[in-house]
């Protein structure tokens, strides 16, 4: 991952609105389950849907929105190795984006178990870096 200096303008400005997770992380953003230390995935969308709305449940907590991700650590050496060169957060779910779902994509969380569960790594949003638009 290169500096964030290394960002296209359009790129940024394009990150900049996406939505971002109370702990900075955005679509794009690398997380570290928190668990085993070792498990990573990428965030792919933070979308403005509940878990009720993707699995058509109604419990107590059917109201929670979601946060869908790309588990790594299901990815051939090859195709882990797309990311090596990604810089910022929207090479990095555009690059994500190319996988499906029984290439460890397509799995959903509720936000608030993925805050408790995943470190943002990186690359955090434009606006949890205090970068200036």
């Amino acid at each position: 991952m290169s500096s964030t200096a290394d960002i296209p303008p359009a790129d940024l400005q394009r990150a900049r609105g996406y939505t971002k997770l109370e702990n900075g992380a955005t679509m794009g953003t690398v997380c570290e389950y928190e668990i085993d230390a070792w498990s990573w995935v990428v965030i792919t969308d933070v979308p403005d849907k509940t878990w009720g709305d993707i699995f058509d449940e109604d419990d107590d907590r059917a109201d929670e929105k979601v946060v869908r991700f790309l588990n790594l650590e299901k990815l051939s050496d090859d195709k882990f190795a797309l990311f090596e060169d990604c810089v910022g957060c929207r090479e990095h779910v555009k690059t994500a984006r190319q996988f499906q779902d029984r290439e460890g994509a397509g799995n959903y969380m509720r936000r608030s178990d993925f805050l408790e569960k995943f470190e943002a790594m990186g690359p955090l949003h434009p606006d949890a870096r205090g970068e200036s638009p």
